[in-house]
């Protein structure tokens, strides 16, 4: 009885505060029913954007060079396609280290650290924040931390 009657509060409590949500929601999803018979040529656009990057990279003589096309290559990848997006950060992280950059392999570790949260590999994250924790400067706190709170964001739900 005590369950039915926090339930029947509940739905009364959403069933209160539906009415002008229920308007708001309905305008955002007829606009997304209008972009949805798009979506062929936003993924081609992208593609084609994707086949630029790596043809531009192909015909790169310097690792710097390289190195931004595969910066835009792993932005691209980074919500389309996590195995390419691990490629590119992976490339990233050996040119910088090639380099002798140290400020670009902590960047690079920390967007690889993100892409391990977000894809799942979450013991793998967790290594590779104690990695960068020992290298870490002021210049990457705030990117770090966003990292760390999206990798114990996701613990917890465990």
């Amino acid at each position: 009885m005590k369950n039915m009657l926090l339930f029947l509060m509940m739905f009364c409590a959403i069933n209160s505060f539906g009415a002008p949500y229920n308007q708001k929601t309905a305008k955002i999803l007829a606009q997304l029913d209008s972009i949805l018979p798009l979506r062929g040529q936003y993924e081609q656009n992208k593609l084609l954007r994707i086949e630029s990057y790596k043809e531009a990279a192909s015909k790169r003589t310097s690792d710097e060079e390289r190195f931004w096309d595969y910066s835009k290559l792993y932005s691209e990848y980074f919500t389309y396609d996590s195995d390419s997006a691990h490629k590119y950060v992976d490339l990233n992280l050996s040119i910088a280290q090639k380099l002798g950059n140290p400020d670009w392999e902590t960047e690079w570790n920390i967007k690889k650290g993100m892409l391990l949260v977000n894809t799942g590999f979450l013991a793998q994250a967790d290594r590779l924040s104690k990695e960068i924790r020992t290298s870490l400067t002021e210049d990457h706190k705030v990117e770090f931390y966003d990292f760390m709170f999206a990798l114990y964001m996701r613990l917890a739900q465990y």
